[in-house]
């Protein structure tokens, strides 16, 4: 069952705002940096961050504002706590960090919906030809069955089926051939039916 636009557009919206929250979850932990920690334990929550952005692009390529919606409320925060602890390198990282992923997101989104969008004109182009292929089977069906109606009507009576005078002498001209090549006898027997002729008269032109 193919969806409509406007359902995807209304998933797209919803799958948005649970990513939204989700990140917004993640991006609330940045708060919880304490500029008494070591400088080594202040960065577990960003490297935390940074590996859950860039882990999302796998899941959340096929659509851009899904993943727009998660990695601003998740890094953004980030951003912020970095800034006020005064540490500048790791702010600037994030940043290009951050221009980065939106960067490889759309790439990996381009090449997704281009294989899509491929995969369903291929889809299309098989059915078409699936559907042309059924159609050239029932005419050649159909000829193959005019041509056998021709032949019996050629070679044999229509009121009773039995081969005709076309027919007889072709097989008559064979086995005469037949006779003279294995010089053998041929005998032909003729069988007459009285009062016959006014059956086909009346029955045999129709």
């Amino acid at each position: 069952m193919l969806l409509t636009r406007k359902q995807v557009s209304d998933y797209e919206i919803k799958y948005s705002i649970g990513g939204f929250l989700s990140g917004l979850t993640f991006g609330i932990l940045s708060f919880s940096i304490d500029p008494s920690w070591s400088l080594g334990a202040q960065f577990i929550i960003p490297f935390v961050l940074i590996g859950i952005s860039a882990g999302a692009i796998s899941s959340n390529s096929s659509s851009l504002p899904a993943y727009y919606s998660f990695i601003t409320p998740a890094l953004l925060p980030l951003m912020f706590v970095l800034d006020e602890l005064d540490i500048e390198m790791a702010t600037v990282f994030l940043i290009i960090h951050f221009v980065f992923m939106v960067l490889v997101v759309k790439r990996f989104n381009h090449s997704l919906v281009s294989g899509l969008r491929l995969g369903f004109k291929n889809a299309d182009l098989v059915t078409d030809l699936k559907a042309s292929n059924n159609e050239q089977a029932f005419l050649i069906s159909q000829n193959e069955m005019h041509q056998k109606t021709l032949e019996s009507m050629a070679h044999y009576d229509v009121l009773t089926g039995l081969p005709n005078r076309a027919l007889f002498a072709d097989r008559f001209h064979q086995a005469v051939s037949h006779s003279k090549r294995t010089k053998t006898q041929l005998a032909v027997c003729f069988l007459d039916l009285d009062n016959f002729k006014p059956v086909n008269d009346n029955y045999g032109q129709s």
